[in-house]
Formats: C-alpha cells, structure tokens, sequence
C-alpha cells in the first residue's frame, strides 16, 4: 500500500514520538522492575498545536463538496498521549508490549471549527525468537491502532494524513535462515496494511478502505564485516472496499490490483562516520479493470524503482543524511503513483539541546488516467515540498520540552486540478493545491 498515506499517518502517528525523541537522545529509561530483567516503562507527552491549514483546502476550489470556507481557516488544538510499554530482553527470546491512547481537543477558531475532542488508540507486539547467530530465527511486529478524526503526527508532518477516523493494521512476519555460518541470510515472510475507515459519515463521505498483503523474500550475503549485497523481492493483492453513497462516487472508483517489486542492493558501513545504502530494481503496479487477473485498468503503472541514501557522522552528536528514493504503489480512489523523493535531515546536540531539521521535496505521477468529471482522463501530477525543525531540551532523565515549526507546499499541474473538480477534496487531497502550516509546544514525561 502507499507508503507515504499509510505508514506516515498510521504507524508513524503512534510509535514516532518515542521513537525520534530517544534516539536523539540516549536519554536512561528507568521503568518499574518487573521479574529479573524485564521493565514497564510509562510515557506522557502534551502538546499545544496551531495548524493553519488542518484539513488542506485548496483555497481556488471554494465550492468543491464536503470542503467549505471553515475547513481551510486555522485552528488550536490540545493533544495528551499516555501509554505503557513492557521490555522483555533475552538472547533468544525477547518480547515487548505497548498500549497508547491519544485524546485530540480541537479549540474552537475564527473559522467556524467547533470544538470538540477526538479519541484514539494504539496496541504494540513485538516478539523475536532466535538470534542473530541462529541458524533459523522468527521475528514478528504488528500494530493495531485507531486514529482521530485530524491526524497529526508529532514528530514529521504527514504527507497524507486521514480526515476520517480509521483503523489501521499494519504487521510484518518472518523467518530468516543462516546457512554456513551466518554470511548469508534468507528471509521469507508476509507483512499487511490495513486501513478500515469508521463507517461513512457526512452524506456518504469517507475513503473507501483499502488492505495490501504482500509476501516478500531477501537474500543478504556479507562480504564486509559491516557491508552486505542483497537481492528483494515482494507481491502483493491490493484490496479495496467502497465505502461511499454520495452524488460522487462514480468519479473515483479504486481498483483491485498486485503491485510487485524486485531490486538488488549494497548497504553497510562504508567508514566508522559514513553509512550508505544503494539499491535499484523495477516495481510493476498491475491494476485491474474487474475482478483479479482480468482486464488491466490503464492506470497500471511500470517503473525502475531504487534508493540512494549517505549518512555521516560528524560528530558523537552531529550527523545528516541525503537520500532519494522512487517507487510506485497503489492508492486509494487514484488508484496508483509513482514518486520521486529527496530528503535531507540533520541532527546535532549539544549537552542536553537537540536540534533537528528535515527537508523533502516529491514529485508524484498519478498515471495516465484519474477518474475525474464525466470519467474525465488526463496526466495528474502534483509537486510536495515539506520541511521542519524542531529543539528539545532535556531537563532530566524523565523530562522533556520541545517546539516545533513545519511547512507543507502542494501544487499540482492542470490536469490534477481539473480531476480534482469532479471529486471529494476530503477523499483526494493529493490533487489539491494548499500551503500548511504548524507550531507546536510540547512536554514528555518518561519513565
């Protein structure tokens, strides 16, 4: 399924706070003992937020349906994330557990927004049998969560973020072989994504679901200490759902289809500051006009498909990355995209101060058919420039305080727009054209 919507505004959206805040610092997590190794940890993170722009309205499509001249006018809200987290360490068995909830008050604006609260959940299993030296070992990670109706992941702004309250699955199983001697690995396994949405509210209107499974399989082989050649392979059965009963829904039909991707790779340890990781391939997003395996849908989409990422290390606290990255996926109501992605990040610390910025700019090719007014087809493509900083300062081993700036540009050409007439702007806010804006306090209580 599609990275960019899914994972940044699902998984991203419950795990990213505690995952981006401690590893830009190592800060000592205490935890209650439970047993001879095992700890539960206990989290709060509290976070004032002004959005500018929170359900992305495009201000040249004034009178596009479910979208009016309140939605695109900015708003406060308050957001309080308790969760739980147990670490069971161990050399061939290991497991951890974690448990969230996320209450999102929206503060009432200029703009008409009501206030109101929305409610949200996430459950965490991570379970790892074997070891690095097992011959044969099994690692399973799954999360289940429900998100809030305006989704806004603390640490990076999300791309595509869900208007709709949803259920989100998204888990990954595997087993890996060692044979001889561990310098090479096989690995074969399943991983799912699953969007459900709430059912239809609004007349009607809500994203039709959409589930991706998909099985994979890699082969590492380590001919460096720290550096690997690899080969990746995956398919999959994209499955979607409709939703929708409003006067619309002709105009954006998603289709079934089986995106697949082979590629071969370098990764490793190039120096002791410098990380890199080279991979190239094709991805083939087969979308089908029925049934799977019946007639192909001209939306299909064939591309080579790769990453290029360096990372150094300046410093014990300095570092940046630079990556590029295309693929191609499918998507809900657009069927399929490809994208072209560059991202920049840098971290430095000092004593207890941490900063970080991050910059990303992607071109996305919706193909050469969206369904749009009176099945209307043309070559939809939207540009995305996304950016923040943020600075956390750690008063103590269990308290932190932060802010945050973010900035997210969308400008699609012509035919974006011109699909995007005869369409939900709720459903398909790929194909608008709005700027956002977010600041935010935040405060993180650990231990």
């Amino acid at each position: 399924m599609k990275k960019p919507i899914y994972i940044v505004a699902a998984a991203a959206f419950a795990g990213s706070l505690m995952a981006q805040e401690a590893s830009a610092q190592q800060v000592k997590a205490l935890g209650f003992k439970v047993g001879q190794k095992s700890r539960l940890h206990t989290n709060l993170d509290l976070m004032t937020i002004f959005d500018s722009n929170p359900k992305r309205r495009d201000p040249g499509n004034v009178v596009s349906p479910g979208v009016t001249e309140a939605d695109g006018q900015d708003t406060w809200r308050l957001i309080a994330r308790p969760n739980i987290f147990l670490d069971v360490p161990g050399k061939t068995l290991a497991l951890t557990l974690g448990a969230g909830a996320t209450i999102n008050y929206s503060l009432e604006s200029s703009g008409g927004n009501d206030s109101e609260g929305q409610y949200g959940f996430d459950v965490d299993l991570g379970l790892s049998l074997g070891n690095s030296r097992s011959k044969v070992s099994f690692e399973l990670n799954n999360m289940l969560m429900k998100t809030p109706t305006i989704l806004t992941d603390p640490g990076a702004i999300g791309a595509d973020e869900s208007l709709f309250p949803a259920f989100t699955n998204q888990g990954i199983a595997k087993l890996i072989f060692r044979p001889g001697g561990g310098a090479l690995s096989i690995s074969t396994g399943y991983k799912n994504n699953m969007l459900i949405f709430d059912r239809p509210q609004d007349n009607g209107a809500a994203p039709d679901d959409g589930q991706t499974h998909t099985a994979f399989v890699e082969a590492r082989l380590k001919f460096l200490p720290k550096t690997d050649v690899f080969f990746w392979a995956d398919a999959g059965l994209f499955i979607p759902t409709i939703n929708r009963t409003g006067p619309l829904d002709q105009n954006v039909i998603t289709k079934k289809s089986t995106p697949y991707h082979l590629e071969l790779g370098l990764d490793g340890q190039i120096t002791s500051r410098l990380k890199a990781e080279v991979r190239a391939g094709f991805g083939h997003n087969l979308v089908w006009n029925d049934d799977f395996f019946s007639q192909t849908y001209i939306a299909e989409q064939l591309t080579p498909v790769g990453t290029a990422m360096v990372e150094y290390e300046f410093g014990p606290k300095i570092k940046a990355s630079l990556a590029y990255q295309r693929n191609v996926q499918p998507i809900v109501a657009l069927n399929s995209m490809i994208y072209d992605a560059v991202r920049l990040r840098g971290e430095m610390g000092i004593d207890r101060l941490v900063g970080s910025v991050y910059v990303e700019y992607q071109a996305r090719d919706f193909g050469t058919a969206v369904d749009g007014p009176n099945q209307q087809t043309g070559e939809p493509y939207t540009d995305l420039f996304m950016g923040g900083a943020r600075v956390d300062y750690y008063f103590f081993d269990f308290l932190t305080g932060g802010v945050q700036g973010r900035m997210m540009v969308q400008k699609p050409n012509d035919d974006a727009r011109q699909a995007a007439l005869g369409t939900d702007a709720r459903i398909t806010p790929e194909l608008g054209e709005f700027d956002r804006f977010q600041f935010m306090f935040n405060v993180g209580l650990k231990y």
